[in-house]
């Protein structure tokens, strides 16, 4: 065996013949040097994949074409799941993993594994600020270890305020019970709705028993749910108060982490006192007189702490096949080049995700923000109606270049709707869900993205970009091998003189070869084998 390196048979003549051996001498220094230089290329490039694998975070921002991008430059785009506790103790167990209730180390790997990117995590005003003007600190110690788990696996988290019907105290959760602020003269809850229900002494809430009587969406529309919000949005209030002040320590804590998306001010939120103020229910009017002044209030507290961060906001729930109604971005168009319109996809209510992303990018071009799918439901069955309407989600989501978070990663405590998962009761993986899930895409971009798609049919994938020669790092391109390529993949990349091929496991990279070729337009092709 010569381990492939050329051998000479030892010739006594040589030494008999110093030019002879010169020669020898002269070939075999240079050949030396060809191996040592090829090593060193070798070696210099698996340290570059290497790197590029294990690198932090970098901080995102919103570049000229409104996209998320990275500090180096690179278009970034991210699948991912949300994370959100609802109840008591509002946090995932962290230390040990569970197939219903944990966000660990496994959870983390295994959601990287599959392309998952990003959470959604519900950093809950309860948990947070279990009494009025008290700060949980170890609550919030625990949410900085799962975003420091999160980044030294490189996935980044959307911080949110979750809430679906106000409070525990109306049937839903979200609010401190603290926050609940009804106005004395408001018909008790649930009215119109319902008789009163009566108050549990012993916990301060209405039964479980006496929830479970209406659909718990019907709850917002309660007089007492109706107060509730509008007392929150009303700018001075105590709950607005206490909302702010719930704002202000979460950015204080969590402002140094670089895998942030960003910070979403509040899940879904409610139009507010209709029974006050009945054009509150035409599309876009609540959005204009409650949610606009409550979000540029929220912009300021976050930004004293925070000034370049991502804020991400949503409209009322039904502000569907109307513009939303917001007249700038929060805290006015200057703050528009970092914010980003937050949406959900269910169907039903939502007609279809063509007419959904059309909408809600409509929205994104007139308030001069990004946008991102933050919600869509990730159906557990996988059966063929359920994959094609996630793939359908999906690939819309492709053609408008936007990021999407689907719900949910677990069951967690499925207080208000469902929570879904893609583990099975026994800690198995639901394979036929992660097929689905599992996708092809870019996580970053080196240059502007022109298109990209996934066909789910038949797993190749393709991906159309110029490139930009001033960023550092390279297009990673993410390709599910244990899912989609088990049997290895191909690469085709047109034209082949513009950018070369490195890789790892699950990962494409692509690097210009020179500065000619920026601005070069490239197709790349996978496809299995």
């Amino acid at each position: 065996m010569h381990c492939g390196f050329p051998f000479h048979a030892f010739n006594p003549h040589s030494i008999l013949n110093p030019w002879t051996s010169l020669d020898s001498f002269i070939h075999s220094f240079f050949f030396f040097l060809f191996i040592m230089r090829a090593s060193v290329v070798v070696i210099v490039a698996a340290v570059a994949v290497l790197s590029v694998a294990a690198a932090a975070p970098l901080r995102l921002h919103l570049n000229a074409n409104s996209r998320l991008a990275d500090s180096d430059g690179r278009e970034r785009y991210f699948h991912g799941l949300n994370v959100v506790f609802k109840g008591p103790p509002y946090i995932p167990i962290i230390d040990s993993f569970d197939p219903y209730l944990s966000f660990s180390q496994q959870d983390v790997d295994a959601l990287t594994s599959f392309g998952l990117n990003a959470i959604r995590l519900g950093v809950m005003w309860p948990g947070v600020m279990p009494q009025d003007g008290v700060f949980n600190e170890t609550y919030l110690d625990q949410m900085q270890r799962i975003l420091d788990m999160a980044a030294a696996s490189n996935m980044y988290a959307l911080v949110e305020v979750h809430q679906d019907c106000f409070s525990e105290k109306l049937c839903g959760e979200g609010a401190p019970w603290w926050a609940v602020q009804v106005d004395p003269l408001t018909p008790a809850f649930p009215l119109p709705f319902a008789e009163p229900y009566a108050i549990d002494p012993t916990t301060g809430l209405p039964s479980p028993a006496d929830c479970a009587k209406l659909s718990w969406s019907d709850y917002q529309f309660s007089a007492a749910s109706a107060d509730a919000y509008q007392n929150l949005y009303n700018v001075g209030s105590h709950a607005n108060y206490g909302f702010s002040t719930h704002w202000n320590r979460v950015v204080q804590r969590f402002k140094n982490q670089t895998n942030l998306l960003g910070y979403e001010l509040l899940n879904e939120p409610f139009a507010g006192n209709l029974y006050k103020d009945p054009e509150l229910m035409v599309p876009g009017v609540a959005d204009r007189r409650n949610l606009q002044p409550f979000y540029d209030n929220l912009n300021s507290v976050i930004r004293a702490q925070d000034p370049d961060c991502l804020i991400w906001f949503e409209s009322t729930t039904w502000d569907d096949f109307v513009p939303m109604g917001f007249e700038h971005a929060p805290g006015g168009a200057a703050f528009a080049n970092r914010s980003v319109v937050s949406f959900h996809y269910y169907y039903p209510p939502n007609v279809s995700p063509a007419e959904q992303f059309f909408s809600r990018a409509t929205d994104a071009r007139h308030l001069g923000t990004g946008m991102a799918l933050t919600e869509f439901n990730i159906d557990p069955s996988a059966s063929t109606d359920a994959s094609t309407k996630m793939t359908t989600t999906m690939d819309v989501a492709d053609q408008y270049f936007s990021s999407w978070i689907g719900w949910e990663y677990k069951q967690y405590i499925p207080m208000t709707g469902y929570g879904n998962s893609i583990w099975f009761a026994n800690g198995t993986y639901n394979w036929p869900l992660i097929k689905v899930l599992a996708r092809s895409y870019p996580h970053a971009v080196a240059g502007t993205t022109t298109s990209f798609h996934f066909a789910a049919a038949t797993a190749v994938f393709v991906l159309e970009y110029t490139v930009d020669t001033t960023c550092t790092l390279p297009t990673d391109i993410f390709v599910a091998e244990s899912v989609h390529y088990v049997n290895g993949y191909t690469v085709d990349i047109t034209p082949a003189n513009v950018v070369k091929m490195t890789s790892s496991t699950n990962h494409i990279f692509l690097s210009p070869v020179s500065s000619s070729s920026n601005g070069k337009f490239v197709t790349v092709v996978v496809r299995p084998k």
